[in-house]
């Protein structure tokens, strides 16, 4: 082993032993070591999955490293931390043989050498659903408003809701105040509320003067694994339509959906619009009674 490669595995081990307690600094270092160590292992397999290597080595470091901070385990070479990431792989590459159902929303995936199309192989999913919509659901979905007084939509609104689309807004109301408050199922996202906010009110539910990229929000208020966490909410997808729809599907956000019956198929892009414009209705609502 070269002197360099010794120099990155005490690194490595190092970082690894106190996880837990390293600050941002410390996590960007570990962050990009990580990425050093990992970028271009097991190409073959990752050319079975869906999305692009840095979206896997992102999501490893958030599912395998950074959520497991607090538990107690050990490494002692680089060797054992590509071994957990070809593990990680396999598991990926066994779920989508179990789940796979690929949605196609598009039969065109388009000039792939567009740069219009790059924005690093991700799109907000609100893009994702906005470019299959018709200027006649952007009328209804501007009829979405909540009251100041109550923080609830209108009664009259939440009738016709109910009757041409078979949706009680006043539940999906109720619903998004818990998921945004971490309250019943949802209280594993408390730890992440600071950051959930910020992202849907200053960049995912925001446009205008109020709207910050994504650059100024991680420039501002750097976080570690800030993609993996974005991509793991539901705000961000990987670019390939098929990808983009198994993506959002175990997301945050695509289990909130779920937990309100909606299906996330090509057939329900409306009802999801529609409950994930009451989200964000909500957000910016709770943002403004602070």
């Amino acid at each position: 082993m070269s002197d360099f490669q010794q120099e990155r595995s005490d690194q490595l081990i190092h970082f690894w032993q106190r996880r837990a307690h390293l600050n941002t600094t410390e996590w960007n270092a570990f962050y990009r070591l990580i990425f050093q160590v990992l970028r271009g292992k097991y190409a073959q397999i990752i050319n079975t999955l869906p999305n692009e290597s840095d979206d896997y080595i992102n999501d490893f470091i958030y599912d395998k490293v950074y959520i497991t901070a607090n538990n107690s385990s050990e490494i002692y070479h680089t060797g054992a931390l590509v071994s957990f990431y070809r593990n990680y792989l396999i598991d990926k590459q066994r779920a989508l043989k179990n789940v796979f159902d690929p949605i196609c929303f598009n039969d065109e995936e388009g000039d792939e050498s567009d740069p219009e199309q790059q924005y690093q192989n991700q799109k907000t999913f609100n893009d994702f659903i906005v470019n299959h919509d018709t200027e006649n659901e952007e009328q209804l979905l501007n009829l979405l408003e909540l009251e100041p007084e109550t923080g609830r939509v209108r009664s009259e609104v939440i009738q016709e809701f109910r009757k041409y689309f078979a949706l009680d807004l006043d539940q999906i109301t109720t619903a998004a105040q818990d998921f945004l408050q971490a309250k019943h199922q949802w209280k594993k996202l408390n730890q992440h509320l600071w950051w959930i906010r910020l992202y849907l009110t200053k960049h995912f539910c925001t446009t205008g003067e109020d709207y910050w990229s994504l650059s100024e929000l991680k420039r501002l208020y750097p976080m570690p694994a800030y993609y993996s966490r974005i991509v793991k909410f539901g705000m961000h997808v990987p670019k390939k339509n098929d990808a983009a729809m198994r993506s959002f599907r175990s997301s945050h956000c695509g289990e909130w959906l779920t937990s309100l019956g909606i299906l996330i198929d090509a057939e329900h892009r409306l009802e999801i619009r529609i409950a994930l414009k009451i989200l964000c209705l909500v957000a910016l609502n709770q943002q403004a009674v602070r």
